[in-house]
């Protein structure tokens, strides 16, 4: 019990010591920044969809596909646009009478490596797809509904996945949030999505804590959607289940 105790120490005093890190960089951001806003990003169009132009991994589409496009990874990101639409708040009213589309803006927080199973590069063109999907089956119209997702490489640390998600926030509105997947990035930003009013979908958060009931808005992950089938603690049980049949 005594090395158990020890490690658990340790572990708190790091998580302690990388979130005073964090925050130290953003004080000295914030007071090294002018008042005037940087410019936004450039943006592609690509058919439907607004895609913030950021630094990505160049690959094809076909060899992206070969390697990650599945019928299951395309339905899952089918049905977390659709959640996300049925999410939006009346707030955008006004655009629609206006004639103009409702814009919903997506934070795409995953690493850009391809080491990593869910990336950045895998990750894009089925969203591509699914928004297509959308339109041609008439679920929505290009006339009404337009998404522009904004990439972000985390690089899987925590703190960048957190850095990331306040940057984003600061310089303009954030709807929804598809990832971070790895686990020490979505504690760190799924504890604040709530503050921010803004869901959290990912593929990963495998941590037992992620699957905790969060009905209640005080839960601490509240807001959090992981649409994953299993965390550790179900691994664990079917392992075992396996060993005692």
């Amino acid at each position: 019990m005594r090395p158990r105790r020890v490690e658990h120490r340790v572990f708190r005093i790091s998580r302690v010591f990388y979130s005073y890190r964090f925050f130290v960089r953003y004080r000295q951001s914030a007071n090294t920044r002018t008042d005037e806003r940087p410019p936004p990003p450039s943006t592609m169009i690509r058919g439907p969809i607004v895609a913030a132009a950021l630094p990505s991994p160049s690959s094809s589409l076909s060899s992206t596909l070969s390697l990650s496009l599945s019928l299951s990874s395309l339905s899952s990101s089918l049905s977390s646009l659709l959640l996300l639409l049925s999410s939006l708040s009346l707030t955008s009213a006004d655009q629609t009478a206006l004639g103009r589309p409702v814009e919903i803006r997506a934070a795409v927080i995953l690493p850009a490596e391809s080491k990593f199973i869910t990336t950045l590069s895998k990750v894009m063109p089925v969203l591509d797809i699914a928004v297509r999907d959308l339109y041609a089956k008439g679920i929505l119209r290009e006339t009404d509904v337009t998404f522009r997702f904004m990439q972000k490489d985390d690089k899987c640390e925590d703190i960048e996945a957190m850095r990331s998600g306040f940057e984003l926030i600061i310089n303009g509105r954030v709807d929804l949030f598809l990832g971070p997947t790895c686990d020490y990035g979505v504690d760190l930003v799924a504890r604040m999505i709530k503050f921010w009013n803004a869901p959290l979908l990912t593929t990963g958060g495998f941590t037992n804590d992620f699957s905790l009931d969060k009905q209640d808005p005080k839960s601490k992950y509240f807001l959090l959607v992981r649409t994953g089938t299993l965390d550790f603690q179900d691994i664990g049980d079917v392992v075992v289940s396996v060993l005692k049949r």
